[in-house]
């Protein structure tokens, strides 16, 4: 039989630009190699900043938030989400299942 855990806290995310991203941190923060992430060597910018980041992932479109975040046509980079309220600091908790984490959550309310 399965051991299905409670919820527990694991830290507060802060959030600064009303936007919440979950993705895989190789895809954005350089390696100690090329000094470049993924996504900034897939399109070979000499420096991925926020904004570039910003723009690439939500197309001009931030308003139609929650979604998922598409690079050159290439799904399952990651999500974002928004509207739920702006800025500020937002517990997020997790459930595990026989020792690994089964669910990811974030209270904004």
């Amino acid at each position: 039989m399965s051991k299905i855990n409670k919820w527990q806290k694991i830290g507060d995310c802060a959030v600064d630009s009303g936007t919440i991203v979950l993705v895989d941190p190789c895809y954005v923060l350089p390696d100690s190699v090329t000094k470049k992430g993924k996504l900034e060597s897939h399109h070979g910018k000499d420096s991925y900043t926020y904004e570039k980041f910003m723009e690439d992932a939500f197309e001009g479109e931030k308003d139609l938030l929650p979604r998922e975040i598409i690079f050159a046509g290439i799904a399952g980079t990651g999500v974002a989400i928004g509207g739920f309220g702006g800025d500020g600091c937002y517990p997020v908790y997790v459930k595990k299942k026989n020792g690994y984490i089964s669910e990811v959550k974030i209270k904004f309310f």
